[in-house]
């Protein structure tokens, strides 16, 4: 049985905006973006957007996060469904702290590294079919793959 899903991603740029947060996925065999770097997100549970937004950063990377502007949507086709993602750009308080992190869903994706990327470098995740990486390359008008 499929089931359409919504999620939401943060996008946490540097004081000079040049880079972007970026987490790196676990090596996963069942995961299609496994090991590849993106931007942290979440499944949605019967909530607001924005709201779930706020709640990447305590579960995702153990800090605050401030939700400011949604910078667009993408959907995609999953192996459970259609999975529509929206991205906010986020203010951030602190850093990232994995061992902080408050796990609600342990079936949930749990990152194993953070970094400041340059956004060029989310290119290969975009080309993979990560629409986190491609809405936030597209917003940035950075080409990749077909596009």
């Amino acid at each position: 049985m499929t089931e359409d899903l919504r999620a939401v991603a943060a996008a946490i740029f540097s004081k000079d905006n040049s880079k972007v947060l970026a987490i790196k996925r676990p090596d996963d065999l069942n995961d299609s973006l496994a090991g590849l770097w993106g931007l942290p997100a979440r499944v949605l549970k019967n909530e607001e957007e924005i709201i779930a937004a706020r709640k990447i950063g305590p579960e995702k990377l153990g800090t605050e996060i401030e939700p400011l502007e949604r910078l667009g949507e993408l959907q995609g086709q999953r192996a459970l469904g259609i999975l529509t993602l929206g991205l906010w750009k986020c203010d951030m308080s602190g850093i990232p702290d994995f061992s902080r992190r408050v796990i609600i869903n342990p079936d949930a994706t749990q990152y194993t590294a953070w970094a400041w990327k340059n956004p060029r470098e989310l290119v290969v995740s975009a080309e993979r079919g990560s629409l986190c990486s491609s809405i936030l390359l597209n917003h940035l008008n950075i080409s990749y793959g077909s596009r």
